[in-house]
């Protein structure tokens, strides 16, 4: 979702400019930023082994990467509003009236998911609607507002979107994967000028359930 906000303001600085973005999960993002298909690439993919975010995974498909930090954001149980099936924890997903709705295989949130699967020592076999796949966070929610399933694991934003209740599982670290290439242009430039921005931090705030404290900050070079 800041995604969004980011290309309103590049359009509203420079409106020969668009920003175009598809949702192809974080593990998609690395691949397309590897093959040259993309600027800028968004993460949040959790290493269960090493407890770090991004790095291990983007090790395993380059060796030369700057990766930067946009934010931290809530990621938690999506439910309906009053929580009428008293949602709790990851061994509600496993009853029998509980319908969850998932992420695909490719994002950040499904690899989150499961890695409370195993550790909890619940199988996916056993929650109803495993299989049932979104391709946004906001995509999500509406479905469970719209009554077709009673929970997803997503962010804070997008239940505050359609007033649904939230119940925080992680706070987790969001960061932009850059190809090398575009970090001298100065589209990246203005970029950085718009995230590090009052009027940028304003709108993720009004979002809720995300901080911006070390968001432009280059987590790691490696050559």
């Amino acid at each position: 979702m800041l995604i969004d906000i980011l290309a309103d303001l590049i359009k509203k600085y420079d409106k020969d400019i668009n920003l175009i973005s598809a949702n192809v999960g974080s593990l998609g993002g690395i691949l397309s930023i590897a093959k040259g298909y993309s600027h800028m690439a968004g993460m949040h993919l959790l290493d269960p082994e090493t407890g770090e975010y991004n790095i291990p995974y983007i090790k395993e498909y380059m060796d030369e990467f700057r990766l930067m930090n946009l934010s931290y954001r809530e990621q938690g149980f999506i439910v309906q509003k009053g929580n009428p099936k008293n949602i709790k924890d990851f061994k509600d997903l496993t009853k029998d009236v509980i319908r969850y709705i998932n992420r695909q295989k490719t994002a950040g949130t499904r690899i989150l998911l499961d890695y409370y699967l195993d550790k909890y020592g619940l199988s996916p076999k056993d929650i109803h609607g495993y299989s049932d796949e979104e391709y946004s966070h906001v995509n999500l929610a509406l479905k469970i507002k719209k009554d077709m399933a009673d929970v997803g694991l997503g962010i804070k934003a997008a239940a505050n979107i359609y007033d649904l209740d939230f119940i925080p599982v992680a706070h987790e670290r969001y960061d932009l994967l850059i190809h090398e290439s575009f970090l001298n242009d100065k589209r990246f430039e203005m970029i950085m000028n718009i995230i590090t921005s009052k009027e940028f931090k304003k709108k993720a705030e009004e979002l809720g359930g995300y901080s911006l404290k070390d968001t432009g900050k280059i987590w790691e070079v490696v050559r």
